[in-house]
């Protein structure tokens, strides 16, 4: 048993050393697109709905990221409910811009010679900047949501701070210091020679 199991696992991992990296990175490409896609559908659907609500048809409206359901302050706190509304809005936004930066650096990158292209530098750049974005955004929309929220169902407690959130922006400023290191060291042996 012990023996099939080491050769199960000799298979896999040499299955995962034999990957294409340029197909890897054109499948990351299109994954990135297609989630491009998808944040600007959920952004369009939610705006329309955000601003074309009606709560006599409406018996609940949630929030596409907190999944909390904010119709009660449609008529108790309407300038509560349209700011929940806004920094909902400006988490999709947030998540759109991110996918739309990964697929242009994964796009822009050349596998040949990663630490050529400034152009890719810049690119994750930006999508530091957007994951950055996103983690403010997301931790001052989730302090005014339990804040109002108190108002409204004070037995409801949301947590106010996203630790997934904050590792996944970690992850990513680590790859672009190490990246952009790369990117300078390259650059300044090309002057050099």
């Amino acid at each position: 048993m012990n023996k099939i199991n080491n050769t199960i696992e000799t298979n896999w991992s040499s299955k995962i050393m034999k990957l294409n990296p340029v197909q890897s990175m054109a499948s990351l490409k299109n994954f990135s697109g297609i989630f491009f896609i998808a944040a600007l559908f959920f952004l369009a659907a939610f705006i329309y709905k955000l601003f074309a609500i009606d709560p006599v048809i409406k018996h609940h409206f949630n929030l596409p990221i907190s999944e909390i359901d904010i119709l009660p302050l449609f008529t108790t706190n309407y300038f509560s409910f349209i700011s929940i509304g806004i920094f909902e809005i400006f988490r999709l936004v947030c998540i759109a811009l991110l996918f739309f930066f990964l697929m242009k650096f994964t796009g822009s990158i050349d596998l040949s010679d990663p630490f050529q292209n400034l152009q890719s530098k810049t690119f994750l750049n930006k999508v530091v900047a957007c994951s950055i974005g996103f983690f403010i955004v997301d931790a001052i929309g989730t302090l005014h949501l339990n804040y109002v929220l108190e108002e409204i169902q004070p037995d409801l407690k949301i947590r106010l701070f996203h630790f997934e959130y904050l590792f996944i922006v970690y992850f990513l400023n680590v790859f672009a210091v190490i990246f952009n290191r790369g990117v300078d060291l390259k650059n300044e042996i090309d002057l050099v020679i």
